[in-house]
């Protein structure tokens, strides 16, 4: 991959996908495109720098207060969707398959109130 940011970030992802499955390694691919992003070579399609809107829109239409309830964030990728469920009161635990996405989050998110960790959905750990 050369030095430069890809023009479709979509079409980057999906050929990363492609080439994950055609080697057997279903999530791989995911590590892949938060390292290249982390080196200026690649953007992640799904990282708006905020959290999703339809989650937002939910939270604020359904008035929810999480109370200190447990929320798990599935496919946590940059945090921004378990950051905003923390701010809202959940014990939130967000979870990647992709170590290099979660480290991102955790330096990005420095301070306490995401329990974020590296797993796979498709291989959950007890």
């Amino acid at each position: 991959m050369s030095g430069a940011t890809p023009e479709d970030p979509d079409e980057f992802a999906r050929r990363l996908a492609r080439e994950g499955n055609s080697t057997g390694s279903a999530t791989a691919w995911f590590d892949q495109l938060y390292a290249a992003s982390q080196q200026g070579q690649a953007v992640v399609p799904w990282d708006r720098g905020h959290p999703h809107p339809l989650l937002v829109e939910w939270a604020e239409r359904a008035a929810v207060s999480g109370a200190r309830r447990p929320a798990l964030v599935v496919g946590a990728g940059p945090g921004h969707d378990a950051e905003y469920l923390s701010g809202l009161g959940y014990r939130t635990t967000a979870f990647d398959v992709s170590p290099t996405a979660v480290a991102a989050a955790r330096a990005r998110f420095p301070v306490p109130g995401v329990d974020y960790a590296v797993a796979d959905l498709l291989a959950l750990p007890a």
